[in-house]
């Protein structure tokens, strides 16, 4: 008998599985293949088999305990076999709890149900059975009871289980057919349903996905409640949170640029007047207020009587869009505006052109129209194979780069040089998909590369021929030029000089000078011809040390690397000798004309003086001869007439001491006195000097005092040196007051002896000191006018003294005063050589008594 009450509550619980099963894939959206999904299906789909089997036996023969092979077989069929052994495990484990062990064949019963559905499952994922229909669940019901059939004779004997086997098969049978195909039916449309909602969920987020990234937001205005819903995108869009949008038409308007709102506003509304689809281009701003371009697209839905209800509408982001497509205009305007050709060509056979720009037809004078599909060897019709030619051809077969300059003919037939430059363009796959080429016009490059190369050489020719030397230096004083002439001068090679530095060719003495003014000449971006680039006359050095004078001129040049300078070098060494020979020349030339003028000065001014001297005791000589005669001795008187004649005598007395002087210094002048230089006693001479003059000192009361203690001995000519001392003390005698002193002293050195005579008259003129020697060189003052004297005594003293290779010297005393001082050489000193000493001539003085 069929108990329906038990089955229809395992009915029930095999539903209710059904349900939590779909439940819980639609919340977890667990994927049909994953582990957990597997699990899940043997978790349920063994409890509810658990439940149903958990009841108090009825024996086998009872329908409804037979549908709990319903969930066991399922879960091998919709789970594979984790679920089937889950489920089998979940169910044995609660029945066993149950019944207690006597039910052994039952938990093996329950595990064919699980091995026949995993079984069949398996089929049918490898596509051996076809795909899961409603007459699947019957035959799987009527496989499944025939694999549980042995489960009838575990713990029984043979006889018991095929007892039971024959009064239960039909049970069996009914209740597995009940359980599998109920279940089944219900699993399959639920998990169908299930799997239909996760492929639309799976739609809608990589729709999501897409908008996303495509930056599409979708809308929806409900035009008869005035509400606006956005989707998450558009929220995206604006910079808003989910929920965050206000909902209403105001505040989509709000986000339309204040510029924009108005046309927005105008064409929004007329596309509701008017029913049609409404397409616009508008900035919004953004909530951290950037500015976005959004394309707008929407379309009405209306009621039945066409009424718009709703308006569903899209926004997409077309910043970028816009953004790039300023980029490429202009890009491709700076193409077009570039001053180097460019050409496009396929990475097909043939390389045909498929664009130009501006620069190419200004270059060849070909349009696009012109040379599109050709190949740009068209440029080289006509003329001789080139190298460069198939060097750009091995670079497009090999798809690379390549850079050449080559002889091309334009348009109208004019040959030009083509620097080009051919590069690959790939594609995102790394595949080259077209050639670019850069071609730019070198003719006058090339022009002036062969001019520069022809004044280089013309320079080079000029450097190895010129004369002197020159080089060129850089901006941090390094020579980078050294023509043959500056080898030559300097003794340096030009392998070895290029690279040093200037300071070489130049002595110590003169680099810290030459270091500064160089450095300012190089930087000064301003320098103009002056001073550094004039000509100057410098020390320079030469390899082996030595030292020479030469010309330099500087000039400022402007080189690749930098400001550098040019210098010309000349060996000023002939030069300057003969300058410094000239120099000396005419420094002679000046002392001699110097002592031409003194020696004409001199001479004026002793005839002068000789002149005056003669003329005085002549007129004296003639005046009292005159009267003589004229009154005759009768009429003047013995004693007049004797007192004229004494006067004559005197005057010619006076006179002929004159003449003898004169005559003394022409000798001494013309180097014809003889002089016996050798060691002698100065006290002697100065002693015999004072017995000379001592009368006439005494005569006009002067006391000569002689300060002279010991013996000092001196290198002279005695007679010289005691006509010299004669002279002194004569002057000194002559301008003393009377009652006076007049010194005279030797003072012994180690090389020169003093003799000093000092007396105590007016004093010797400061203005008279430099012309001492002179002729006739007598004082002015009026108060000794009456002196007598020729003025030659000192004349012939400073040339006896200079004679004898001593000094004289005469000057004001500091108590008042004359003091002359003889410098003669010591008699412990060396000798000296006297040039006259070779001379022979008549003693001095001829007569002994001057």
């Amino acid at each position: 008998m069929i108990d329906l009450l038990p089955l229809l509550q395992n009915l029930g619980l095999l539903s209710l599985g059904a349900v939590v099963v779909f439940l819980i894939l639609q919340q977890f959206r667990l994927p049909r293949t994953s582990r957990r999904r597997s699990a899940v299906l043997g978790l349920v789909l063994g409890a509810v088999a658990g439940l149903v089997m958990s009841a108090p036996a009825q024996g086998l023969a009872d329908s409804a305990f037979h549908t709990g092979a319903g969930p066991l077989v399922l879960a091998g069929v919709f789970g594979g076999p984790v679920a089937a052994g889950v489920a089998a495990a979940i169910a044995g484990v609660a029945r066993h709890a149950a019944a207690g062990p006597g039910v052994l064949g039952e938990v093996a019963a329950m595990g064919l149900y699980a091995v026949a559905g995993g079984s069949f499952g398996r089929l049918a994922r490898r596509r051996t059975l076809p795909p899961v229909q409603v007459f699947w669940f019957p035959v799987l019901s009527v496989v499944a009871t025939l694999v549980v059939l042995p489960s009838f004779y575990v713990g029984q004997s043979l006889y018991s289980g095929g007892a039971n086997l024959a009064g239960s098969w039909a049970s069996v049978l009914l209740g597995t057919l009940l359980g599998v195909t109920l279940l089944g039916l219900a699993l399959s449309r639920l998990l169908e349903t299930a799997e239909r909602g996760h492929r639309l969920a799976r739609f809608l987020d990589g729709s999501e996905v897409a908008r996303r990234a495509a930056g599409i937001g979708v809308w929806r205005y409900d035009l008869r409640r005035n509400r606006v819903e956005w989707d998450k995108v558009q929220h995206e869009l604006i910079g808003l949170a989910p929920g965050e949008f206000g909902g209403t038409y105001d505040a989509f308007r709000d986000i339309v640029d204040s510029a924009d709102r108005p046309r927005f506003d105008a064409a929004f509304r007329n596309a509701i007047r008017t029913r049609t689809p409404f397409s616009d281009l508008y900035r919004a701003r953004t909530v951290d207020g950037r500015i976005k371009h959004l394309g707008i697209h929407a379309d009405f839905a209306t009621d039945t009587d066409g009424t718009p209800e709703v308006v569903v509408g899209v926004n997409v982001d077309r910043t970028a869009e816009l953004a790039l497509q300023a980029e490429l205009w202009l890009k491709s305007a700076a193409v077009d505006s570039a001053v180097c050709g460019i050409t496009i060509t396929e990475a097909t056979d043939g390389v045909p052109i498929v664009f130009v720009n501006q620069a190419f037809t200004t270059i060849t004078g070909y349009r696009l129209d012109e040379v599109a599909g050709r190949n740009c060897s068209l440029l080289s019709d006509g003329l001789p194979d080139q190298p460069e030619l198939r060097t750009i051809r091995q670079a497009i077969a090999e798809k690379g780069t390549c850079a050449v300059t080559l002889r091309n003919r334009r348009k109208d037939g004019v040959e030009f040089w083509n620097a080009l430059r051919v590069a690959p363009i790939r594609n995102a796959a790394g595949r080259v998909t077209h050639f670019i080429g850069v071609q730019e016009d070198v003719s006058e490059q090339i022009r002036s590369r062969r001019a520069v190369a022809n004044a280089r050489d013309e320079l080079g020719a000029v450097l190895a021929a010129a004369p002197d030397a020159m080089l060129t230096v850089d901006r941090e004083q390094r020579i980078s030029r050294f023509n043959a002439a500056a080898t030559r001068l300097f003794g340096w090679t030009h392998m070895e000089i290029v690279g040093q530095s200037l300071e070489l060719l130049l002595p110590e003495s003169i680099r810290v000078h030459h270091r500064s003014l160089a450095a300012g000449f190089i930087d000064d971006p301003l320098s103009r011809p002056g001073p550094m680039s004039g000509q100057r006359i410098i020390e320079a050095k030469r390899r082996d040390g030595s030292v020479f004078p030469a010309l330099v001129s500087l000039a400022r040049y402007q080189s690749t690397d930098g400001p550098a300078v040019a210098v010309v070098a000349h060996d000023m060494s002939d030069i300057v000798a003969v300058q410094d020979d000239l120099k000396a020349l005419s420094e002679q030339l000046r002392d001699q004309l110097r002592s031409a003028e003194a020696a004409n000065l001199a001479k004026s001014r002793f005839l002068a003086g000789m002149s005056h001297e003669f003329r005085t005791p002549l007129n004296a000589i003639l005046g009292f001869t005159e009267m003589i005669r004229h009154f005759g001795p009768g009429k003047l008187g013995t004693a007049k007439t004797a007192e004229y004649l004494d006067h004559i005598h005197q005057s010619g007395s006076h006179l002929l001491e004159i003449i003898s002087d004169i005559l003394d210094l022409s000798r001494v002048e013309a180097d014809s006195v003889a002089l016996a230089i050798a060691v002698h006693d100065a006290g002697g001479i100065v002693g015999e000097a004072i017995d000379v003059i001592g009368p006439l000192a005494e005569a006009k009361g002067v006391v000569i005092e002689r300060a002279v203690s010991e013996v000092v001995l001196v290198r002279c000519d005695p007679r010289a040196l005691r006509q010299c001392l004669l002279n002194l003390l004569s002057n000194a005698v002559k301008y003393a007051p009377s009652g006076s002193t007049v010194e005279i002293g030797a003072v012994d050195g180690p090389e020169m002896v003093r003799i000093v005579v000092a007396d105590q008259g007016p004093g010797f003129p400061k203005a008279l000191v430099d012309r001492i020697g002179e002729p006739f060189l007598r004082l002015t003052d009026p108060s000794l006018a009456s002196a007598e004297g020729t003025g030659l005594g000192l004349a012939i003293t400073q040339k006896l003294v200079l004679r004898q290779h001593g000094t004289l010297h005469l000057g004001r005393r500091p108590g008042g005063g004359t003091e002359a001082m003889i410098g003669i050489p010591s008699g412990r000193s060396e000798p000296s050589v006297v040039g006259s000493e070779r001379r022979q001539a008549p003693s001095w003085p001829p007569d002994g008594s001057r």
